[in-house]
């Protein structure tokens, strides 16, 4: 059945170290003075997995958790250090992770489909997003305000059934993305001022409009497979921007906007 542990004011460790399988949910939440939690067996969850608000937590296991039926959520845990998911390999509804402050990596290496959505933000002790064996996420991704998130691994995504949202990720540095081969919404890269790279080398097709915005250091701008958008191409306020190339675009929906790129010298759309 299910795992319900709540506000429980005094509780400081829980060692469930031999359980293997939920039936239902979990939910360990608003445990004040509670350090760890030993969920290092465990498997399968069939329902959703919460762990929020547990403001003194500095460790949780889950090392051999490969499968969650529902949503899987961490927010709130201000002290814990890290969110490891080395065994990590499907997920039936969303991942949501905000307003943790202390975990510098999330990472799942061997996470492959996301079958909900990906929300990434509010972070502020997050470093390094790194989901690199990720192929699908089933509706959108959205990472926004991680102050102190330089890289993002989503090197294995090859499709985005939805919008991808870049926003406001202030060290953001550089994004793999480069198996990404369709977005079937929007593709919004906004205000992400440290931004210098995202490899966007297997993008061919964006089903929303395309914007990138206002990211002070991206230099160079390349979608050197895009063929086709379906909605408007924006963009607009890059302020180091010197080139922007998409030499194989051949239908685009809507409006194509330039503008206010001081510092852009080459545009290639042969």
């Amino acid at each position: 059945d299910e795992v319900y542990i709540h506000q429980n004011d005094d509780l400081e460790t829980i060692d469930l170290s031999g359980l293997q399988t939920v039936d239902s949910y979990v939910y360990i939440t608003d445990n004040g003075e509670l350090i760890g939690i030993d969920l290092s067996a465990l498997e399968t969850v069939d329902d959703t997995f919460y762990v929020y608000q547990n403001d003194q937590m500095e460790t949780l296991y889950l090392d051999a958790l490969s499968s969650v039926s529902g949503t899987l959520e961490f927010n709130n845990n201000d002290a814990l250090e890290e969110i490891s998911l080395p065994s990590m390999q499907t997920l039936e509804g969303t991942l949501y992770v905000y307003y943790q402050d202390s975990a510098a990596t999330l990472s799942a290496p061997l996470l492959e489909t996301i079958e909900g959505s990906l929300y990434i933000y509010n972070n502020n002790g997050l470093e390094e997003l790194s989901l690199p064996a990720l192929t699908e996420v089933s509706s959108e991704i959205y990472i926004e305000s991680n102050d102190y998130l330089e890289t993002i691994d989503l090197s294995g995504l090859v499709e985005a059934q939805s919008s991808l949202y870049l926003y406001s990720n202030d060290r953001l540095e550089r994004a793999d993305m480069s198996s990404l081969e369709s977005i079937n919404s929007t593709l919004y890269i906004y205000s992400n001022s440290s931004l210098e790279d995202v490899d966007w080398s297997s993008l061919q097709e964006v089903s929303g409009s395309v914007t990138v915005y206002n990211n002070d250091s991206y230099e160079d701008l390349s979608f050197p497979s895009l063929v086709e958008i379906n909605s408007s191409l924006q963009i607009s306020n890059n302020d180091s921007m010197l080139s922007f190339s998409a030499p194989a675009l051949s239908s685009l929906d809507g409006s194509l906007t330039i503008q206010d790129n001081s510092d852009l010298n080459s545009v290639d759309l042969s």
